[in-house]
């Protein structure tokens, strides 16, 4: 559908008469696009993340540093949460997670799961 719009001599624009009917179907459209570019379900990854195996999980930073240094085109260096000894995994019972670990290292975290 095609909405026709003249400009006038003072360089204003009118809009030419446009069909009620026409113009409810382009209103109930945009709501269909606007809902789905407002995603809040479970559905939209940004809001319901999920940390897997393409994902890095970043502990005891300084978050806005990151940010700035990525913008900046700088490299991070990244120290990876060491594995727990075979004594302590059996102490335990199982492997802990890399976030549980960090937290029982003292590295502070920014998963409030765990």
């Amino acid at each position: 559908m095609t909405v026709q719009v003249a400009v006038n001599q003072t360089g204003r624009k009118s809009k030419e008469s446009v069909d009620p009917q026409k113009a409810e179907a382009v209103r109930r459209e945009l709501d269909k696009l606007r809902v789905r570019l407002l995603d809040i379900t479970k559905r939209n990854n940004l809001i319901s993340f999920r940390h897997g195996k393409s994902s890095v999980r970043v502990v005891d930073g300084d978050h806005e540093a990151i940010y700035k240094n990525l913008l900046a085109g700088e490299e991070l260096p990244f120290t990876f949460v060491p594995e727990p000894d075979q004594g302590y995994i059996d102490e335990l019972g199982e492997k802990p997670s890399s976030v549980s670990f960090a937290k029982e290292l003292g590295w502070s975290t920014s998963n409030r799961s765990c």
